[in-house]
């Protein structure tokens, strides 16, 4: 849920929070899609997900992930 919560916030509000182009600030001008603002998108569900994944190698209530 975290994750959708930060992918939506990030694809509908992110060029306001960031100052970044959305590609389509006018509708008579369409121009090519924004880059920056679906980089900026892609780059956090990685890194979530990654670490994500390293957080979740330990159950059981085992509460240190760098231990082996």
């Amino acid at each position: 849920i975290f994750q959708l919560t930060v992918i939506a916030v990030l694809l509908f509000h992110g060029p306001k929070i960031f100052g970044i182009d959305d590609g389509i600030s006018d509708i008579e001008d369409v121009h090519a899609p924004p880059s920056t603002h679906f980089t900026m998108i892609f780059n956090s569900f990685v890194f979530m997900t990654l670490f994500n994944e390293i957080n979740a190698r330990k159950i059981h209530n085992q509460h240190n992930i760098a231990e082996g």
